[in-house]
């Protein structure tokens, strides 16, 4: 329901701390089924609105990747008069992560469970430092932040 979309959404953007934020993620409408983690979850404003960015490793097909392959840089939006929703969605690559190892059937028995909580944890403590992106982080930021949404 797409009602329940923007009273989430609005309420995420108005009134959540960073908890609340990682916790609403991914919101209804991602492009995405499900999200393995989010990382550097913050509100952003464009030029007549503002949502929240982040960085997410998805799950596709039964199937955790944690690659450069699977990292996008998500952005969801609303304008301030509430007419449209905004998706912005990036590419990201990492130099700590290969182009397309680290995947994971989760329905595969034969996965190391203990080895899969080892890559994950250590790929989210590497992604969450603050300058750890090429292209950076704020330079699509800056990008968002350029925005201004209008009906022609």
């Amino acid at each position: 329901d797409d009602s329940e979309v923007f009273t989430d959404l609005t309420w995420a953007i108005s009134n959540g701390d960073k908890e609340d934020l990682e916790a609403c993620i991914p919101i209804p409408l991602t492009p995405c089924d499900e999200q393995a983690f989010n990382i550097q979850v913050e509100t952003l404003n464009f030029k007549n609105g503002s949502g929240i960015r982040s960085a997410s490793a998805k799950i596709v097909n039964n199937v955790i990747a944690i690659n450069n392959a699977s990292m996008d840089y998500s952005f969801h939006g609303l304008t301030t008069n509430q007419r449209f929703y905004i998706i912005g969605n990036f590419e990201l690559d990492h130099e700590y992560l290969p182009e397309n190892d680290w995947v994971f059937r989760l329905d595969d028995a034969d996965i190391d469970i203990d080895a899969f909580d080892e890559i994950c944890e250590n790929a989210y403590d590497e992604l969450s430092k603050p300058n750890g992106y090429s292209p950076s982080l704020t330079s699509i930021d800056a990008v968002i932040e350029s925005l201004r949404v209008e009906a022609e």
